[in-house]
């Protein structure tokens, strides 16, 4: 995952802190968090980037099991009709800050059923990042490259 700034200020602020030189962090896989909706919104609310490499599957899923999912309309792009919801959910992570965490915004589903799009704010305590990520190419191959070993960190742990 690509360590963006607001990431490297939680590790330098939480430990351990990212070695200079860096700027991708190795993870072992990226299952979505368990805990229930709250949690695993939650967990995506702090680390948006793994929105982007979470199944569109098992985030529709995710955001079915929110509090609060509402009908908003249609929603389509060329070749596809579906249907636009809003979602909000709210929680706060255990630990001694309590600390608040939420994501909300719109998410499109195609007559598949798959995630098109989803727009959104996701917030970590005062933090607030903006989240837009459109899904598509269904069924295509894909060539993914690691980056360089140079340019990876392993956190402690991992």
């Amino acid at each position: 995952m690509f360590l963006t700034d607001d990431l490297r200020a939680a590790y330098q602020r939480t430990g351990p802190p990212v070695p200079a030189g860096v700027s991708w962090e190795q993870l072992a896989g990226l299952p979505l968090p368990t805990g229930g909706p709250a949690a695993g919104l939650g967990m995506l609310s702090i680390f948006p980037g793994f929105l982007g490499s979470v199944d569109p599957q098992d985030l529709l899923a995710l955001l079915q099991s929110a509090t609060d999912v509402r009908e908003v309309g249609p929603a389509s792009e060329p070749g596809w009709p579906g249907t636009a919801y809003s979602f909000t959910v709210a929680t706060k992570l255990n630990g001694p800050g309590h600390t608040p965490v939420g994501l909300r915004g719109t998410v499109d589903v195609d007559q598949q059923g798959r995630v098109r799009q989803l727009d959104g704010q996701a917030s970590f305590a005062t933090t607030v990042s903006q989240v837009e990520i459109t899904f598509g190419g269904f069924g295509l191959p894909v060539s993914v490259s690691p980056p360089p070993a140079s340019q990876t960190w392993v956190p402690p742990g991992a």
